[in-house]
C-alpha cells in the first residue's frame, strides 16, 4: 500500500512540477513529507497521536491551509512573501524531527513507573483539589463579576477585551480544570482508579461547555485531545477511529466560530466548510511583514530577547515584558487591537525575528530535543507521561503562539503544579512507608 501511494504521489507531483502548478506541487510535497513521517511514527510508537505525530499533523494543517483556500490564484498576490513562509515551514519541520526522532528512541531507561496505591490517592486527591478549585474561581466570575448573560452572550472580541482588561478572569482558571481532568483520567485509565474517573466527570463536563460558551476551540482542545489518547492507549479507539474523530474535528472546527456565534448570539454568520480556517494563514502575513521591514531596517533582529523573556518568565510569574503577539498587531493591526481582535504569532516568525534563518534551525531543533525527551521518558515515568498528555493539545500552537506566551500559562499552571503535587505525594508515600 506504501510503495504504491507513494508511487502515485511522484506521478502526481512529477505531473505538477511540469504544469507549473505551484499550489498543488506544495501541497504534494506537504502531503508527501507528512505521510511519511507520519508513517514512520506510526511505525516506531504504535500511534499517530504521539508528540512528533501531532507536530507533523500540526505542521500540514499550517504549512499547506493557504494553497488549499486559494488553490485557484497566485497565493504571492495575497501573501507576497508565502513561498519564504513556506521554505520556512519546511526547515522547521525537518530540523524538528530529526532530532525528535534521535531523542525519543528507547525506552526511558532511568525513568520509574509508579504503581501504587497510596501514591496515586494522593495525586487524586490534589487533583481534584486543584480542578475544583479552578472551577469554583471560573464559576465564581462568569455568575458574579461579569454575570453569565453579559459574559456568555457577547462577541468573542468584546469578550477579548473583558478578558484583557485585568480582571480576575485573566487568571488560568480553565488551566487549571484541565491540568486536573488529565491527571484524574490518567489514573483512571492507567491505573484503574474508579473514583478518579467519577471525580473528573463534572470538570470534564464544565470545561467542555465553558469552551463552547466562549467560543474557543483550544480550550476545547484541552479537554478532547488527553481524553481522546488515553482511550486509544487503553485500544477503545483504533487508528481508523482516530483518523474519522480527527477528519470530523476538523470539519467541524472550520466552521466552530460561524455555528457558535449562530447558536448563542442568533448571528447571521457565514458557514464555510470545507476550507481551513483563516487563522491557518495569518502566519504568513505576519512573516511577510517582518521579513519587510528586517530586509528594509524597519525593525532590527531581536537577538534572544524574546527567548530570555521566556525564560525569564519561568522564574518569575509577572513581567513588564510586551509579548510578540500584542506587540505585533500594535505596530502592524492597531485598529484591529482597538476592537478587541489579534492575529497570535508563529514561532517560526519568532525564530526568525531573533536569528534569521540560524534561528529556525536551531529553536525547532531545541523542541525536538524537548518534546524528544519528554516522549521517551513518558514511557515510564508517571511525571512525564502527564505532561506529555497536558503538552500534546498544545503543540499546534507552535504555529500559531510565540514562546513566551505559549509557555507562560503552560509552566505556572500546568507543569509547576504537576511536579508540586508528584513531589508531595512522594514525600507522603515515602514517610508513610518508613512508619511501616
Amino acid at each position: 500500500m506504501l510503495i504504491s501511494l507513494g508511487i502515485v504521489l511522484a506521478i502526481a507531483l512529477i505531473s505538477t512540477l511540469l504544469a507549473l502548478n505551484t499550489n498543488l506541487t506544495i501541497i504534494l510535497l506537504s502531503s508527501l513529507s507528512a505521510f511519511l513521517l507520519i508513517v514512520l511514527e506510526y511505525r516506531r510508537t504504535g500511534t499517530i497521536l504521539s508528540l512528533g505525530g501531532f507536530f507533523v499533523v500540526s505542521w500540514y494543517t499550517y504549512n499547506t491551509a493557504v494553497y488549499i483556500n486559494n488553490f485557484g490564484q497566485d497565493v504571492t498576490s495575497i501573501y507576497p512573501y508565502a513561498y519564504l513562509s513556506t521554505a520556512l515551514s519546511f526547515m522547521a519541520l525537518f530540523s524538528f524531527y530529526g532530532l525528535y526522532y534521535a531523542f525519543s528512541r528507547g525506552r526511558g531507561q532511568g525513568g520509574e513507573t509508579l504503581y501504587n496505591n497510596n501514591y496515586d490517592n494522593t495525586m487524586h486527591i490534589f487533583a481534584v483539589i486543584y480542578g475544583y478549585l479552578g472551577l469554583l474561581f471560573q464559576v465564581y466570575f462568569v455568575f458574579f463579576v461579569y454575570g453569565f448573560n453579559s459574559f456568555v452572550f457577547t462577541s468573542r472580541s468584546q469578550r477579548n477585551l473583558n478578558l484583557n482588561s485585568g480582571d480576575i478572569l485573566a487568571l488560568p482558571f480553565n488551566n487549571m480544570i484541565s491540568v486536573s481532568v488529565v491527571i484524574l483520567l490518567y489514573l483512571y485509565f492507567m491505573r484503574n482508579m474508579k473514583k478518579s474517573g467519577r471525580a473528573s466527570i463534572i470538570l470534564l463536563v464544565f470545561g467542555i461547555a465553558y469552551s463552547l460558551m466562549i467560543v474557543d476551540r483550544s480550550s476545547l482542545m484541552l479537554y478532547l485531545m488527553p481524553t481522546i489518547v488515553l482511550l486509544n492507549k487503553r485500544n477503545i479507539l483504533k487508528l481508523q477511529h482516530i483518523i474519522l474523530i480527527g477528519l470530523g474535528l476538523l470539519v467541524f472546527f472550520t466552521g466552530f466560530k460561524a455555528i457558535m456565534n449562530i447558536i448563542i448570539l442568533n448571528a447571521n454568520a457565514a458557514v464555510s466548510l470545507g476550507l481551513l480556517d483563516d487563522e491557518f494563514e495569518v502566519w504568513h502575513m505576519i512573516m511577510g511583514d517582518l521579513y519587510r521591514d528586517l530586509s528594509g531596517g524597519g525593525i532590527v533582529y531581536q537577538f534572544g530577547k524574546s527567548y530570555l523573556a521566556t525564560l525569564m518568565n519561568l522564574v518569575v510569574p509577572f513581567t513588564d515584558y510586551t509579548p510578540l503577539s500584542q506587540w505585533y498587531v500594535q505596530t502592524y493591526h492597531y485598529d484591529v487591537q482597538m476592537r478587541g481582535g489579534g492575529f497570535g504569532f508563529s514561532s517560526i516568525a519568532e525564530a526568525f525575528l531573533n536569528f534569521g534563518f540560524a534561528g529556525i534551525l536551531f529553536y525547532f531543533g531545541f523542541l525536538g530535543i524537548v518534546l524528544g525527551i519528554i516522549e521517551r521518558k513518558a514511557r515510564s515515568n508517571t511525571v512525564y507521561a502527564i505532561v506529555g498528555l497536558a503538552l500534546l493539545p498544545l503543540i499546534y500552537k507552535f504555529f500559531r503562539s510565540e514562546s513566551y506566551s505559549l509557555i507562560k500559562v503552560f509552566w505556572w499552571s500546568e507543569v509547576l503544579p504537576i511536579f508540586i503535587f508528584i513531589l508531595i505525594s512522594r514525600f507522603i508515600f515515602n514517610r508513610q512507608s518508613r512508619k511501616q
